[in-house]
């Protein structure tokens, strides 16, 4: 039997051809402050769907704890391991509230300074937030595959393949992004408007808005 690993996904997915396909899309995104500004708006409205899922999985996998048992337990109410999996496909959302704030409201305030950035009004901001059919097609595909079904092992595991999935490609997709905005781009274009920009309050707490 083969458990999910970074190795095993990558035998099975070319994540360089994705990693391609994401840096090119950032390299052509940041060549327009409108054009980065719609990438951000797109980008975080995809995540902000893609974290609330992970709660979901995490509930249908718990609700199925005696679909996960321990087989060197030999009494069934003592056996169940569901519960502990669950655990850890939370674990990965455990930052998700990290000092009292959310991720999307770090990723709100991070669109909203692109907003600024590329001189956008609020009717443009809101005309732009409207969401594209195939957009909203690649959401609902995330939130069929994500959750998994309760008492269904087939689709759990699925569900749970989609969800290692997506962190892998979120920590490379987080790392290209600074990498080309930050770095390639440094001291140009939007580096330097957020070399400049003033730091967020949110709840209480001050962030840099990158």
């Amino acid at each position: 039997m083969r458990t999910f690993s970074e190795t095993l996904f990558a035998e099975r997915f070319d994540f360089a051809e994705l990693e391609q396909t994401v840096a090119s899309t950032v390299r052509l995104a940041i060549q327009n402050p409108v054009s980065l500004y719609l990438f951000f708006q797109r980008y975080t409205y995809f995540n902000g769907y893609a974290s609330s899922m992970i709660s979901r999985l995490a509930s249908s996998i718990s609700m199925s704890r005696y679909l996960f048992k321990d087989s060197e337990i030999l009494i069934n109410e003592q056996a169940d391991r569901g519960m502990q999996i669950a655990d850890r496909v939370m674990f990965a959302a455990v930052d998700e509230g990290a000092n009292g704030v959310s991720h999307r409201s770090l990723a709100q305030a991070t669109l909203n300074t692109v907003g600024d950035y590329a001189g956008l009004c609020v009717e443009q901001r809101n005309e732009y937030c409207r969401v594209p059919a195939w957009l909203d097609e690649i959401i609902n595909g995330i939130i069929q595959n994500y959750q998994g079904t309760p008492g269904n092992i087939a689709s759990l595991i699925e569900a749970m393949g989609f969800h290692v999935a997506s962190e892998i490609m979120g920590d490379s997709e987080y790392g290209l992004l600074d990498k080309i905005v930050r770095h390639e781009n440094k001291g140009v274009g939007f580096d330097s408007y957020l070399n400049q920009a003033y730091p967020v309050k949110i709840q209480g707490h001050t962030y840099h808005p990158w």
